[in-house]
Formats: C-alpha cells, sequence, structure tokens
C-alpha cells in the first residue's frame, strides 16, 4: 500500500514539475524577459583599487599624488569649462590629488602629463575620422591623454564617460554621483572611439532635468533647445481661437458638425491659401528659435479625426489617416530644406499610409502607446506587443528619420512597483535593427515615480551602448545605491520579476493593482516583499541617504497595499497613513497622470474604504448564512430520503398485497 501511495506521488510531482518547466518555456516563448540582480552582486571596490593599482603603461596618481593637469580650449564655452573643472574635482576625490584646470592658452606649452580635452592649441594633430554624431576619441600620447569630438557636446560625453569606463564612477542620482577611493591609478594605453548606438537619446523623468543630471548620463534631448515644437502642435499653426468662426472648414468634421478639436488636414493640402498659414507660421515661430533643428507639425492628442467626405475618401485610399497628415509634412520640408519636419505617427495616424513617403529631411515618431511592457517588441509574441513590433517594422522601411516614443511608465499608478526592466534590452536592439535613430523613453513627469532614478541611469546607459549587460550594471548600482542593504533589495527585485514571468499578467500602460492581484501584486506577494524591505531599512543608518533610498521603496509598497486584495481594512489604513507621511517627506504631490496625492487619500478615506467594508459585510452575512443553507439543505435531503424511503415500502406493501390477491383468486378458480 505504501508503495503505491509514494508512485502516486511522484507522478504527482512529475506532471506538476512538468507544469512549470512548460509553464517557463511557453512563457519565454511569448517573449518574456527576466531580470535577474541579486546573483550578479560582484562589485567590489578593494578588488578593482588592487587591480588599478598595479604598473602599466599610464601612471595617473600613486598614491594620492599626480603630476596630470586638466587642459580645455580657450574658445570653450562656460559649460565645457564647468564639465572640466568637475572632471578634475571627481579625479581629486579619488585619488586624494590636487590637479589644476587650465586653458591651453594658460599652459602655453604641453605639459609631459596632462588631460587635454577638446579642440586645444596641443590636440590639433589628433583625428576624429571614426567618431559619429556626439561620440568621441580617448588617446593617449606618452603620459598626455586626449579626448577628442566634433563638437562639445561630443567632448562633454567624453568626459562623462571615461569617468565611468575608466574609473568606475556612477552618476546614480540628480544629487549624488558615486566615486570611488583609488589613490594609485595605473592605465594601458588608450586608442578607441565610443559612438552612440543611439542618435537621439531622451528619458523623460522628473529627477533627469534637476542639476543638470542629463548631462552626465549623455543623454542630448535636453533641454529642448533642438526643438522649435515638441508634439501635438497643430493648432500652433491654425488656431481655434483665431478661425474656428471665419472658417470652420479649416476644422475637422465630427458627425456631421464641425468642430475645434482637429484640423481638417485634408483641407490644407491642395488649398494653398490655407496652406501657407501654416508656412507662415512656422516661418514666424523659426525666426524666435533660429536654431532648432526639429518642428514638430503633428495631430492633437485626441482620437477626434476628420470625417469629411474627402479625408474619408483618403482614408480609403491610403489606408490611414497619416494620408492626410504626411502631404502637408512632406509639403513643409519641401519649403524649409535647413531643418526636419517632424510628425507624430501616433493613435489614428500611427499607420503607413500606402503611397505616401516621407521625404529625406522629414522626422517620423512613432508613438505605439498600445504596446505591452513585458512581452518583448522583438518576439511579438502578445497582440500588444505584435501590433507595436509591425508598425516600427513597417516606418522602418520608409521613414528616413525614425524615432520611437517608447513608453516606460504606469500612467494610473506612478508609485505602484512595476516590473518592465527585462524587456528594454531586447526593445533597444529591435529599435535598431529597424533603423530607428532615436529614442524618446516616457517615464514619469512628477517627483518621486517607482525607482525613477535607477529606471533614468538605466535606460540612459543603455542608449549609448546597447550590447550593455543591463542586469549587471543595475547589481552594481544597488550596490553603491544601497550598500549594506544592496542583496535584500535585489532579491526584491527578482521577486517582482519573477512573479510577472512565471504568473504571465500583461503589464499595460494604465495598470491597477487588483489587475496584479493573482501574480506579483498577490497579498501574500506584497507581505513577502515588505519583510525583505523592512529587513533593508534595518542594515543601514536611519539618517543616511541608503536609508531615504529604501524607504521610497517602502513608500511604493505602502501605496500597493492601500489597494491590494484583501479586506483587512485596518491594515490598509495604516499602510495609507504611512504612505502620505512619507509622500509628504519627499514631495510627492500626484499618485497618477491625473490624480493628486490629496484627490487619492480623500477617495482612499471615503469611496475606498466604503467599499471594502460593505465587501466585507456581504462576506460576513455569506459566511454566516452559508451554514445555515447547508444545513437546511442537508435536512431537506435527509427529509426526502426518509420520503423516498416511505413511498418505495407502502408501494412494496401494496405490491405485496396485490400478490397475495392474486394467488387467493388463482386458488378460486
Amino acid at each position: 500500500m505504501k508503495t503505491k501511495v509514494i508512485i502516486v506521488v511522484c507522478i504527482i510531482l512529475a506532471v506538476a514539475l512538468v507544469g512549470v518547466l512548460s509553464l517557463a518555456v511557453t512563457v519565454s516563448a511569448k517573449g518574456y524577459e527576466r531580470f535577474t540582480v541579486s546573483d550578479k552582486l560582484t562589485y567590489d571596490e578593494n578588488a578593482v583599487a588592487e587591480a588599478m593599482a598595479k604598473e602599466k603603461d599610464l601612471c595617473l596618481a600613486k598614491d594620492g599624488k599626480s603630476d596630470y593637469i586638466a587642459i580645455f580650449p580657450f574658445t570653450a564655452s562656460q559649460a565645457l569649462v564647468n564639465d572640466v573643472q568637475y572632471f578634475a574635482y571627481v579625479f581629486n576625490k579619488m585619488t586624494g590629488a590636487g590637479i589644476r584646470v587650465v586653458s591651453d592658452k594658460e599652459a602655453k606649452t604641453l605639459p609631459k602629463a596632462a588631460f587635454v580635452f577638446g579642440d586645444t592649441d596641443f590636440s590639433a594633430g589628433i583625428s576624429n575620422e571614426g567618431v559619429k554624431d556626439d561620440g568621441y576619441r580617448v588617446y593617449s600620447e606618452g603620459n598626455v591623454i586626449y579626448v577628442k569630438a566634433l563638437d562639445e557636446a561630443g567632448v562633454r560625453n567624453g568626459i562623462y564617460g571615461f569617468l565611468e569606463d575608466k574609473f568606475e564612477v556612477m552618476f546614480i542620482e540628480e544629487n549624488y554621483d558615486y566615486i570611488p577611493f583609488f589613490p594609485t591609478i595605473y592605465l594601458d594605453k588608450l586608442d578607441y572611439i565610443s559612438n552612440p548606438d543611439m542618435a537621439w537619446r531622451r528619458v523623460y523623468q522628473y529627477e533627469i532635468l534637476q542639476n543638470h543630471w542629463y548631462s552626465r548620463l549623455r543623454l542630448n534631448g535636453f533641454p529642448e533647445n533642438d526643438w522649435g515644437r515638441w508634439c501635438h502642435s497643430a493648432f500652433d499653426y491654425v488656431s481655434p481661437d483665431l478661425y474656428f468662426e471665419s472658417n470652420p472648414e479649416y476644422f475637422a468634421m465630427i458627425n456631421g458638425e464641425r468642430q475645434a478639436t482637429q484640423l481638417c488636414y485634408s483641407y490644407f493640402i491642395d488649398n494653398e491659401d490655407a496652406f501657407e498659414i501654416i508656412a507662415t507660421s512656422l516661418w514666424t515661430m523659426m525666426q524666435e528659435k533660429p536654431d532648432a533643428k526639429y518642428w514638430d507639425f503633428s495631430v492633437m492628442d485626441n482620437n477626434d479625426y476628420c470625417q469629411c467626405e474627402k479625408c474619408a475618401s483618403i482614408l480609403e485610399k491610403t489606408g490611414s489617416m497619416m494620408g492626410t497628415v504626411l502631404p502637408l509634412v512632406n509639403k513643409l520640408a519641401q519649403r524649409f530644406t535647413d531643418v526636419k519636419i517632424s510628425t507624430l505617427a501616433y493613435l489614428f495616424c500611427k499607420e503607413v499610409p500606402e503611397g505616401i513617403v516621407p521625404l529625406d529631411n522629414v522626422n517620423i515618431v512613432v508613438a505605439p502607446i498600445g504596446t505591452s511592457q513585458n512581452y518583448s517588441l522583438a518576439k511579438g509574441t502578445n497582440y500588444f506587443s505584435s501590433n507595436g513590433k509591425r508598425i516600427i517594422e513597417e516606418w522602418g522601411k520608409v521613414a528616413p528619420n525614425l524615432l520611437v516614443w517608447d513608453y516606460v511608465v504606469n500612467f494610473s499608478n506612478l508609485l505602484m512597483p512595476y516590473p518592465n526592466l527585462g524587456v528594454q534590452q531586447s526593445n533597444l536592439e529591435f529599435y535598431l535593427a529597424n533603423n530607428v535613430d532615436g529614442v524618446y523613453h516616457q517615464g514619469n513627469r512628477e517627483k518621486e515615480g517607482e525607482t525613477s532614478r535607477m529606471r533614468s541611469y538605466l535606460l540612459s546607459r543603455q542608449l549609448w551602448d546597447s550590447d550593455i549587460d543591463l542586469e549587471s550594471l543595475a547589481a552594481k548600482y544597488v550596490q553603491v545605491a544601497y550598500k549594506e542593504a544592496a542583496k535584500d533589495v535585489a532579491v526584491y527585485m527578482d521577486k517582482i520579476s519573477d512573479r510577472v514571468y512565471f504568473l504571465p499578467g500583461n503589464l499595460d500602460l494604465y495598470d491597477s493593482v487588483s489587475k496584479h492581484k493573482v501574480d506579483y501584486l498577490a497579498v501574500t506577494s506584497l507581505n513577502e516583499y515588505e519583510g525583505i524591505i523592512r529587513s533593508a531599512m534595518s542594515k543601514v543608518e536611519p539618517d543616511s541617504k541608503e536609508y531615504e533610498r529604501i524607504e521610497r521603496i517602502y513608500m511604493s509598497l505602502m501605496y500597493t497595499r492601500c489597494m491590494d486584495s484583501s479586506l483587512n481594512v485596518d491594515k490598509k489604513t495604516a499602510s495609507a497613513q504611512e504612505f502620505v507621511k512619507l509622500a509628504d517627506k519627499y514631495g510627492v504631490t500626484m499618485v497618477g497622470e491625473t490624480v493628486s496625492l490629496e484627490e487619492w487619500y480623500a477617495q482612499f478615506n471615503t469611496e475606498y474604504l466604503e467599499d471594502i467594508k460593505g465587501y466585507r459585510i456581504a462576506l460576513i452575512t455569506v459566511s454566516s448564512v452559508f451554514p445555515m443553507i447547508l444545513i437546511g439543505f442537508a435536512l431537506m435531503v435527509a427529509t426526502t430520503g426518509a420520503l423516498k424511503k416511505k413511498i418505495v415500502i407502502e408501494n412494496l406493501k401494496k405490491e405485496a398485497e396485490q400478490n397475495d390477491k392474486d394467488e387467493d383468486e388463482i386458488q378460486t378458480l
């Protein structure tokens, strides 16, 4: 008997194991990408310091002393001078040395040991061949190290790239840079070029704009000096305030009436007088920003496209409402050849119009807002990712300049844990394979989004180098940002990623906590996360920067616990109080794209808690009534059984009586 039980148990376990493995294979095939950090916590500052101290060709510092100076061009902008001075500050703090910063005019002659940044009197013979966009070349000759580029932006990137790539520096926050202590530094001879994989790079996050952090992250989409207009700009050219009353035909026809929600774009294609309004508006704007390279003309942010007869015929002919917009963009591009005219492939304009292609100085910004955040675009194996994949591939075949507006944020819940880092590297490789030359990662425009600083750092570094090991970089980030608590934070990151990976649930841009109540935001999972983060907080000093970073993660969890699937009113109330207290501490004002902290808290204390109390009452009622229903059902079954038994007995008696009667009649006969 025992043997049979063991065999049955083994069979059950084997079936379960096959099921788990099948799930993992299925998930992988569907395009999920795991993001694992805890097994990559290998960075050791002391070990790197020992390696740095081993003799090589170049001795930059020894025992806290250095013969180097930093030289910048006499003609450099103040911004570049500031960057060179910052390089010297970091070098001095890292080594304990005290190198000076001078212009090439002040130096007069080239010293034996120097960092030479940009086009100085001493670097005229150093070639820039192979440098592209805002990339740079690093080259050593003797003990002189040159950083050369095509312009100052490239030199700036060379400064910060050199610090990260050669000295292990990390610019992890807007107000904090990790600078290791290496009193002795030797390097091999240097001669390499570093060009960005993505020519135009922007990560839109509140923190990135603070303290010029974007410069240290080597982003070139900040500030928007290169853009005269950015997006949803059609009304900047043809204002409803100026034209709707006098010329309603300029605007979209919706359900038979002209409305000031979009332009009737087809009207401006052949009507030259109307087109001149757009062209004149653009010319006027360009006088105000003569250095701008990009000028956007794109649809407004709604789906109210024009339904007039001409627009409808173009839609039928080209298969896309972009067929009404791209001709206008091409006409502007023909008129203004020294700039790039940009437009959004978004909402009703996202499809490539049949028979119309962008001109060489037209920039297409694909904004596939419906894509998934945890299914790889490269694999495209769920509806959302496959649709985004198709649109980008089709535009990649026809657009001479292609930028992707990549949404990496949960608009509905800005503080909810959002494990979407796993697909980022795969997606970027997909963009590069489809002729995309610019990426705009739209994150959180509000202060203190969920892990906003780590996201900003990782996405920025990847835009420069698509081959970077993002997991290892994240692990190093965790080590230098959280120190003694690094292991706990890494385990937390792994777990929220794994729960989505093994219990597939699509990550959307408007996700709720309740949507993930059976995968990574289940109550049992949140209990586990909270325990891990509390453990992390106990391992660092309460008044330290590390503690604040962990507390921000805890704040995110408290926000999430307020809306989990439990009916524990006391726990939810306590979580809300903790969350609001921390939100005030860290300056959180918005919990959703359009929902303020104040509005959310008021709703939580009224509607949400009342709903939870109602669910509890219903549950208690069902719980108390259900046993009575069971007892009644049992009594009914028992009564019915007894009644059936009585009827059967009576029928048997009648049958016996009838049999006796029949026998008597037979005997009488």
